[in-house]
Formats: structure tokens, sequence, C-alpha cells
């Protein structure tokens, strides 16, 4: 049996019985694992922090409290998300019982939008309740964390009281792996959801967290799109969670990860879907510059490349095509066959953003 534990958290008014990729990959971990429906979803917990005040008083709890419409699933849940604490009171909780129950190593959290928020609030909440003191180490994996306009994570409350320590902006030193997709186009609402769907980029709280942020094209939903064929980036993204947690110990029954070469080809597939609409005005709105500001990606303004990991995955496989498109010299004709082997998309892609040289 893994000595890993998993704790998935979906983001506002998603829920496990939701066809996205945190409900998904929940459904597919064989290991101990919990899943945090998010705020605003019919499923959304009850509000446990008001429970557990009143049991703190002394006071009864009636059993009203644990209606529907004391949920957390209404308007506040979407808008300000109310719930995102009581999820991490009782993820704490569960945490507890499992390692009393039998001893873990490792925690690895994964959660999407406020989700994603709340995994990184909760490895802050791990470590206030001494779980490093045991020898537990904290693993993140978040996709597009946005803690909304206004959140739940900065209300009033001790620790002991309602779950609430550290900063969504500082990940906690408990944290060993910390990894981000951020999505760098978000539009709607009459251009008011880039500024309120901003995400974060946590900073480190020592030199042991490792930091490894993926930026992609696209908008906020997008990345847990997995099952869409005409998705490519909601692909990708998968398969970075599913071999980010099965390389920290999460079994999963079903895997959605790639080999080299097919994450190459979902790239080439990404690179041609963006390009198609950088001559449109969806490039021009103010979403575009927000999300330009708040997201760094190096490869932006790139012919071919999307980001860092694609550079990355293409020298590995293709090392000689690859020094030649960094010296901008043509390829041979046994390299252009090569490509039209092994990755047929990567070459019309490279073709048709004009990235290679005559």
């Amino acid at each position: 049996m893994t000595d890993a534990v998993t704790v998935f958290s979906c983001g506002t008014a998603a829920s496990r019985a939701d066809l996205e990729t945190i409900a998904h990959t929940h459904d597919l971990t064989r290991s101990r694992k919990w899943i945090n429906d998010g705020p605003g979803s019919h499923l959304a917990p009850p509000k446990v922090e008001a429970i557990l005040k009143r049991v703190e008083a002394g006071k009864g709890v009636p059993e009203r409290m644990f209606a529907a419409h004391h949920r957390a699933d209404g308007l506040g849940g979407k808008l300000f998300g109310t719930g995102t604490q009581d999820n991490i009171v009782l993820s704490l909780q569960w945490l507890w019982e499992e390692y009393y129950r039998q001893p873990f190593g490792t925690v690895n959290l994964a959660g999407w939008s406020r989700g994603a928020v709340t995994s990184i609030m909760l490895a802050h909440a791990i470590q206030e309740a001494g779980f490093g003191s045991r020898g537990v180490r904290v693993n993140v994996f978040a996709i597009d964390p946005v803690p909304g306009l206004a959140n739940d994570f900065h209300l009033a409350g001790t620790f002991d009281a309602t779950g609430r320590i550290g900063d969504p902006k500082q990940l906690p030193a408990i944290v060993c792996q910390y990894e981000a997709v951020l999505m760098e186009n978000v539009s709607g609402w009459l251009g008011l959801k880039p500024y309120l769907f901003q995400p974060i980029s946590p900073g480190t709280a020592g030199t042991a967290t490792t930091r490894v942020e993926y930026p992609l094209p696209g908008s906020h939903s997008d990345c847990v799109h997995y099952n869409d064929p005409d998705n490519p980036v909601g692909r990708i993204v998968i398969h970075l969670l599913h071999e980010h947690l099965v390389r920290n110990g999460t079994e999963l029954g079903g895997r959605h990860m790639l080999s080299r070469q097919g994450l190459l080809e979902l790239y080439a597939d990404t690179r041609l879907e963006f390009a198609r609409f950088t001559g449109n005005r969806f490039v021009k709105l103010p979403a575009q510059r927000v999300r330009a500001r708040l997201v760094t990606n190096r490869f932006r303004r790139e012919a071919f490349f999307v980001n860092g990991h694609h550079d990355t995955l293409f020298r590995a496989a293709f090392p000689g095509i690859w020094s030649q498109l960094e010296r901008r010299q043509p390829l041979s004709e046994t390299m252009v066959a090569t490509l039209d082997r092994d990755c047929p998309r990567t070459l019309f892609a490279l073709q048709a953003t004009g990235a290679l040289s005559d």
C-alpha cells in the first residue's frame, strides 16, 4: 500500500459529480483519498465552522444547520467562496483520522480555481497542525489557482477555532513540490471576469521547495475539460496532474499519461489553435493584457514554442532539430522526414507558424 494520501478540491460551483479533471482523477484514485466539493456547488458541505463554534460554546446544534439552505451552495459560495474554510476543517479532520488509522508520510493536494487555493491553504493548516514534526511532506498541484476578488481565506478567527492560517501567496515550508498551471486568456462578463479571476503565483518559504509553473493559452475552464478532443490544453493538464501524482505516490487505476511524442503533438495542436485566433478581437480584449501581466511566460512571443515545458520536451526528443531552430537554420531533408514520421502535427505547426527557416 502506498505511503501517500491525496486530497482533491473542486473549484467554485464544481463538485465530485462533474465531468472535469479534479473529480475524474479522484474517481481514478485507488489509494486513500478525500474530495472537497466546491463552494457554490449543490454538494457543498454544511457550514462546519458555524457548527463547531456552537459546540465549543456548549450550545446544541439544531438539525436545520445541516439542511441544504445552510450549505455553501448559494450565491455566497459562488461570489465570495463561502465554504472553502469548511472544506479545510473537514480535510484536516479526515487527515488526522487517516493518520491514526495508518500513518502516512506524504500528502498530495490537487485542486482547480478556488480549489487550488484551498490546497495551498490546507498545506498551511497541515503544517500548523504538526504533521511536519511527524515526518509528513506535502506536494501541491494547483490548476489555475484563483482566490476570487472576495474569498473565505482571510476572515477573522484563530487556527484552533476556524483552521485559518497562512497566506495563499506564500507556500509553507512543509511543501516539497509545487506545480501549477496558469491560463493566459480569460474573458467575459463585459470585461470584468479577468479582473475577478486573477491567478496567484505563491512564493516559497525555503529553498527546499521545488516550484514549477506551466503557462498555457486558453480560458480558466479549458484547463479542466480533459475529455474534449478539440481541447488539447485540457489533455496536457490532466497528463501533468497524473504525472505529478504518480511520481509522488498516489495510485491511479487509470492514467491519462502520454509519451513525449504524444505531448509534443498536443502542444503543436495548442499552438495551431492559439494561432488561429491571435488575429481576431479575442486577443485584443483587456483580458489578454491583464493575464499577460500576471502570468510569466518568456515564450509568449515565440512563433512555435508554447512554454518552457514544450521547449524542453522538444529539445530532449529532437536535439539536432532544436539546435537548428535555435540558430534559425533550415532543416535537412532527413530532419524533416524524421519529424514527419514521429510528430507530423508538430512538423505542420512549425511550417504553419513560420518557425522554419528557408
